[in-house]
């Protein structure tokens, strides 16, 4: 089948069995975790520190994806076949899920319940702590500049001969629009 054409998609009935089961697992699975996330806010934000540790940091994870990303990903992995998952790479996402599975068991240590109490316990809070977030953005800065497919001046080679559908054109360049926004950030303002 030609990705591009505008031919129908059929669904049978074992497909469509299978999305009815998942969605009312969905429903009846969140109206029982909705009873018990409403107790308090220690219930909502961390389980009321009954879940796993790595639970814990996969319920973080998990926060960070959404459907529109995956929906995303899945057409143009069905435009592109398999040249696509090479670009998934570059986003380090199974590196995320690694790193937030275990940023659970350091918040059950610490005893915080949100990303913003985990910075102060780690940084600190006075005003030579404020280091922290621009390494942070200079980090990223940096790792964008070697892995960003999408710029004519790539430090990297490119690595497979997937690589050909990557525009090369200064126009599809947005860290300018990106660096203006950063660089209004004041820590602790």
């Amino acid at each position: 089948m030609d990705p591009l054409s505008s031919e129908p998609i059929s669904v049978s009935w074992v497909d469509l069995v299978i999305i009815a089961v998942y969605l009312m697992g969905i429903v009846f699975s969140g109206a029982y975790l909705t009873r018990w996330a409403s107790r308090n806010i220690d219930s909502y934000f961390l389980g009321g520190r009954r879940m796993p540790w790595w639970l814990l940091g996969l319920s973080g994870t998990a926060s960070y994806f959404d459907v529109s990303g995956v929906m995303w990903s899945i057409a143009f992995f069905y435009i592109m076949g398999q040249r696509f998952l090479w670009v998934q790479w570059e986003w380090g996402f199974l590196a995320t899920a690694c790193f937030a599975a275990f940023m659970g068991k350091w918040l059950r240590r610490t005893r915080v319940m949100t990303g913003a109490e985990w910075m102060v316990v780690r940084f600190g809070c006075g005003p030579d702590d404020d280091f922290a977030p621009f390494a942070n953005m200079a980090d990223a800065a940096l790792r964008n500049f070697a892995t960003d497919p999408y710029t004519i001046y790539q430090p990297l080679p490119t690595f497979t001969k997937y690589d050909d559908w990557i525009p090369r054109d200064t126009r599809y360049d947005d860290k300018a629009l990106v660096s203006v926004a950063v660089s209004s950030y004041e820590a602790n303002a």
